[in-house]
């Protein structure tokens, strides 16, 4: 039987899927995702970044880049920034590397020129910092800003016009100039400052990986007790109600529950969640629906003609069931599985909001979206991404599971 187009969609969704997530440890930057929750180590990333692709778009915001010295001789080096975009970047930051006495000047587009630092070496000069010039600039250009101004304009003061504006930076080392843009790298940045592309290809392996596990688990766990329960006696009994148990309970509360119990708090008030007490936690809780279907399609197959012959001919219902029953539940399992995929997506998701999931996934940047209130920042960049990815997952399965039925029907 040919491929549907159905399938081949499907298909080609979960190849890119397993595709990503073997390349993903080799794509991302393992140092950044160690230093995830660490504050310092974003500190001379722009906060709150979109993506340099939105300038596609009709925007002419900065981007973050590293500027080259147009000049350097003789412990003077010269950078130039041709400024030429609708907003000013968020900050400039200067690293001296020098251990002897530092000067930094920025000359203007219209030729004038401040003095922004004059002294010992320090570590890193922002500009964004220098509230004193950034007064004087402002005084000059005829505005008046009181410190608290500046906090929230930046180097609103010093980029009024387009032109080329330049940097001269006296030392004995080899300085470093970055500008701090409105736009960052393929997937912007959060509120912390993070590199949202190094989260997102990061979680994508372990977020494939836990779903697909909570999903195994589920199917394989509700296809053998849903079997054992239609037998009859104690072993009947026990799986029935085990898969009852497993129906009634609600599935979010109880994990939000567990999860304080088989975690630990780790430095910072961050949940640590062992990754197979979650899988099997979570694949318990969603066996039950499973199991009851496959009990109704065993007792259905069970009250069948050929079951009924092969009982005349000496077979046991153990031996009916293995070789008999199975060829019906199989493919009926898989079914199952295509159809609790989605369900385990959204739960993954949701989950991830209360910090209730483990390792580094997908869930952890949706969950840092309420954890560092940045829900209400507008940040399209962070959510988007995570869950276009999530939905497009689900549909492959979806699209698994219209294809089986449609075959189901046929049959």
């Amino acid at each position: 039987m040919r491929a549907s187009l159905k399938m081949k969609a499907a298909a080609a969704i979960l190849l890119a899927y397993l595709i990503a997530s073997v390349l993903s440890p080799h794509l991302a930057d393992k140092n950044a995702i160690e230093h995830w929750n660490d504050k310092m180590y974003w500190v001379e990333n722009p906060k709150l970044a979109p993506p340099e692709w939105v300038n596609l778009f009709g925007r002419n915001l900065p981007p973050t880049e590293e500027l080259k010295p147009s000049r350097a001789e003789g412990g003077l080096y010269v950078y130039e920034y041709d400024f030429h975009y609708s907003a000013p970047p968020q900050d400039i930051v200067i690293h001296p590397n020098s251990s002897s006495w530092t000067t930094v000047n920025l000359t203007m587009p219209d030729g004038r020129e401040y003095t922004f630092y004059e002294g010992l070496p320090r570590d890193q000069i922002r500009l964004a910092m220098a509230f004193p010039v950034l007064q004087r600039i402002a005084r000059d250009n005829g505005i008046n800003c009181t410190t608290s101004d500046l906090i929230f304009k930046g180097l609103e003061p010093i980029f009024r016009e387009k032109g080329t504006y330049t940097i001269k930076v006296v030392t004995n080392g080899k300085p470093s100039v970055k500008v701090l843009g409105k736009t960052y790298g393929l997937m912007g940045t959060d509120g912390v400052g993070r590199d949202v592309w190094q989260g997102f290809i990061w979680g994508l392996r372990e977020t494939m990986e836990m779903v697909v596990a909570v999903g195994a688990i589920a199917v394989l766990l509700g296809t053998l007790l849903g079997i054992a329960s239609a037998l009859s006696g104690f072993a009947g009994s026990v799986t029935d109600a085990l898969s009852k148990l497993s129906t009634v309970l609600p599935l979010v509360p109880v994990m939000v529950m567990i999860i304080p119990i088989t975690g630990k708090v780790s430095y910072g008030g961050h949940l640590k969640v062992p990754f197979w007490s979650f899988v099997l936690v979570m694949g318990f809780l969603l066996f039950g629906k499973v199991s009851r279907n496959v009990r109704a399609l065993v007792e259905t197959e069970l009250s069948k003609e050929y079951v009924e012959s092969s009982r005349s001919l000496g077979g046991s219902k153990w031996w009916i069931l293995r070789y008999h029953i199975s060829k019906a539940v199989l493919p009926y399992s898989v079914y199952q599985f295509s159809t609790l995929m989605p369900k385990v997506v959204a739960l993954v998701s949701l989950l991830g909001f209360f910090e209730a999931i483990p390792g580094f996934n997908w869930g952890t940047l949706l969950g840092s979206m309420i954890t560092e209130h940045q829900l209400f920042s507008m940040a399209w960049w962070i959510v988007l991404p995570i869950g276009t990815a999530l939905a497009l997952f689900a549909m492959a399965f979806v699209l698994i599971n219209l294809e089986m039925e449609e075959r189901f029907l046929e049959m």
